[in-house]
């Protein structure tokens, strides 16, 4: 790619970049959109999946990746279901051996299958689906790798509509190079080639990578400059402040006031070239946790990014120093691979996200915490990134209402922490 702009953010590069292969910006989720979506969670069921496949043995228990999506009967299961997400394919197949022998699910061994990635509709997909019943009322789980989550977020943007100008046989021989390319990612094996669009007679927008194209777009040419002039609070209780430690009654009132919205993750052709990069460094997704009280009571200081998931959970992961990425450099030979909030709810919106600073004195403590995420920042660049910045970003950090819930139900305590946008 041409560097144009010096100095210019590469995450925001790419994501004025991106703007031109066909997918539109995203706008906050709210109303009975949101009320659905939250429905859709099954939270007993994710509790109870969560004691059977806890995420010590690498497991992550996700609601359904999009609850919404229309698309053929068993493409839209696919996408409907609550998910076990496993750390490699040999777990998948346990699981799914795991589960067809759980008589608490009900699961009808006629209807508990791994897909073949060269016959199933969708075809390319490798992770398993099961149908069972829960409380009496019928579910359906899915079992997959990440890997294979990413599958479903490059299918969902190709497929979605179905396009008539992708050819179905020539978009079926492209699906499984996608899947043979994320089944060697889960395998480790990174030096095979990345698998190209126009070589299976489509459009380039249809790859997993896309190419970037650069549109009319005005920028900062430094864009953490650009950050500090606009990082001033405008709200009901707040203008122009830069940063403040709330009282009991604000906090209460961020709490009970917190907007009943839901941020949808970032593009998913960013998503995608993120998760290429990540792989590419040896990236262990493992670092990311869910939060819990004696997890939290166990953290060393330092900056943790965070998102808090429809579910109510908050996943998270320590944010390397610049000390720590160089040693990294220098041991391995490759750049840091490093995590972003929106690999938290792979493809899934949240409720809240940024980075939160934990210190130690008497106690373990959170001592700050902001609402700056490249997770909704950068999935919505409509009218432009200025007013997402300027604007919305002062509706995020009522968003932190929705943070501060969630550590009341872990029992947490925040009293007396910095709050600030950035």
């Amino acid at each position: 790619m041409r560097r144009v702009v010096p100095y210019l953010s590469a995450v925001v590069w790419s994501c004025l970049m991106l703007q031109g292969v066909g997918e539109t910006a995203s706008d906050p989720i709210t109303g009975p959109r949101l009320d659905s979506l939250i429905a859709a969670q099954n939270l007993p069921l994710q509790s109870y999946l969560e004691k059977r496949f806890p995420e010590a043995g690498g497991y992550v228990i996700a609601g359904p990746l999009d609850p919404l999506y229309i698309g053929t009967p068993l493409r839209s299961e696919l996408y409907h279901s609550v998910r076990i997400i496993c750390p490699d394919p040999a777990a998948v197949e346990a699981a799914l051996a795991a589960v067809k022998q759980d008589s608490t699910l009900g699961v009808d061994s006629s209807m508990a299958y791994i897909h073949q990635a060269r016959a199933d509709d969708p075809v390319g997909y490798r992770g398993a689906l099961i149908k069972g019943t829960w409380r009496g009322e019928p579910v359906t789980i899915q079992l997959a790798t990440l890997q294979q989550i990413r599958w479903l977020i490059w299918a969902r943007r190709i497929l979605e509509g179905d396009d008539p100008l992708i050819p179905r046989g020539k978009f079926d021989l492209y699906a499984r190079a996608v899947s043979e390319h994320l089944y060697a990612t889960d395998r480790r094996w990174n030096n095979l080639p990345t698998p190209k669009a126009v070589d299976y007679g489509l459009r380039d927008s249809a790859d997993i990578y896309p190419p970037l194209r650069h549109p009319v777009f005005e920028v900062e040419l430094d864009f953490r400059r650009f950050l500090n002039l606009r990082s001033g609070l405008y709200t009901s209780f707040a203008q122009g402040i830069r940063a403040f430690v709330p009282t009991d009654s604000l906090l209460e009132m961020l709490r009970d006031s917190a907007p009943a919205v839901a941020y949808p993750n970032k593009m998913a052709v960013m998503l995608q070239q993120e998760y290429l990069e990540f792989f590419a460094r040896d990236g262990n997704i493992a670092t990311i946790k869910t939060l819990t009280r004696p997890g939290f009571d166990s953290l060393p200081s330092g900056v943790y990014l965070f998102a808090v998931g429809l579910s109510g959970n908050i996943r998270f992961c320590k944010k390397p120093t610049p000390e720590e990425m160089r040693l990294i450099e220098v041991k391995t030979g490759k750049k840091a691979p490093l995590v972003t909030e929106a690999f938290f709810f792979p493809g899934e919106p949240v409720l809240a996200a940024g980075s939160f600073a934990v210190q130690h004195d008497s106690m373990t403590r959170m001592a700050a915490v902001n609402a700056f995420s490249d997770h909704f920042f950068y999935c919505n660049l409509s009218p432009s990134l200025r007013d997402d910045v300027a604007i919305r970003s002062n509706q995020y950090v009522l968003s932190l209402g929705r943070f501060f819930r969630a550590l009341d139900d872990l029992n947490i305590p925040y009293g007396s922490l910095l709050i600030s946008k950035f």
